[in-house]
């Protein structure tokens, strides 16, 4: 058996041992922990920085819904709708009117009336139309008879279609009341701008002239002198007009199938002497009283 002091020694040695171990065991638990703790924290960084990327695309997003939703967008969809269906000046809303153009007629406009037959727009199809149309006063018949170049009724509001629609002394001539007589004084006094009876005439009309001499003095609306007395058989017959014949005219000018002197065009835009508009639409609405007054 072993001595006291060999035993202590023996116990002393295996409390040593075991206090060797147990501190060992210790330090490396806590490097082991130590690295953990590091790992988890490097994961939540990374998760972090994740979030924060997501949260800038959501941004993105949001940018680009608002881009697509903005009231301009909107504004520029309904533009041209608006133009295409806005209704023209004096347009109350177009008549449908079988497949006549721009949607039908124009309640505003001159043919106002639908002939769906004939799938146009006329003027009228009864004297009642042309009294009820503001467009039409003084001219409250409307012609059914006559024809136009389709062969299809004129349907236009008139001054008159026979001559029981006009007044005492006046026969109706192209749908128009026109003053007959017997003689000058008679037209002087009922129609200063024509104040020559023909009496050739069938029946006979107060006119403007007859001859040359009865135009001295006249001229057109620009001052320009109508000296001449246009032939019955020309366009505007027997109205005082410049000219009859280009020999009527300066040097170079022509005569206009209406009566008016036309300078030749010299490609700079010159236009017609005396206000003249040439050709067979010459008329007389610019005409001034006689002598210019």
């Amino acid at each position: 058996m072993l001595n006291s002091e060999t035993r202590r020694a023996v116990g002393m040695l295996a409390a040593g041992l075991f206090a060797f171990v147990g501190c060992g065991g210790s330090s490396t638990g806590d490097a082991t922990t130590g690295g953990a703790g590091t790992n988890g924290s490097t994961t939540s960084g990374s998760g972090g920085s994740a979030t924060g990327s997501g949260g800038s695309a959501t941004g993105s997003g949001g940018n680009v819904g608002s881009t697509m939703t903005s009231g301009t967008g909107g504004t520029g969809g309904t533009s041209p709708t608006g133009t295409g269906g806005m209704p023209q000046q004096g347009d109350a809303g177009r008549i449908a009117c079988g497949t006549v153009n721009n949607g039908g007629c124009n309640p505003n406009g001159n043919n106002r009336v639908c002939d769906l037959p004939n799938n146009r727009c006329v003027q009228c199809t009864s004297d009642a139309m042309c009294a009820a149309n503001p467009g039409q006063m003084g001219n409250p018949y409307c012609d059914t008879v006559g024809l136009n170049a389709a062969g299809l009724p004129n349907d236009t509001c008139e001054e008159c279609l026979t001559d029981t629609h006009c007044g005492t002394g006046m026969l109706c001539v192209n749908n128009n009341c026109v003053l007959t007589c017997t003689g000058d004084a008679q037209c002087a006094a009922a129609d200063p701008m024509n104040p020559v009876c023909n009496t050739s005439a069938m029946p006979p009309l107060c006119v403007e002239c007859l001859n040359d001499t009865q135009c001295a003095g006249a001229m057109d609306g620009n001052g320009v002198a109508r000296p001449h007395c246009r032939l019955p058989t020309a366009n505007n017959p027997n109205q005082c007009r410049a000219c009859n014949t280009a020999a009527d005219c300066q040097p170079g000018q022509t005569c206009s199938n209406g009566g008016n002197c036309n300078t030749a065009m010299d490609g700079g835009g010159g236009r017609p002497e005396g206000g003249g508009r040439g050709g067979q639409m010459d008329a007389s609405a610019d005409d001034a009283p006689r002598g210019g007054g």
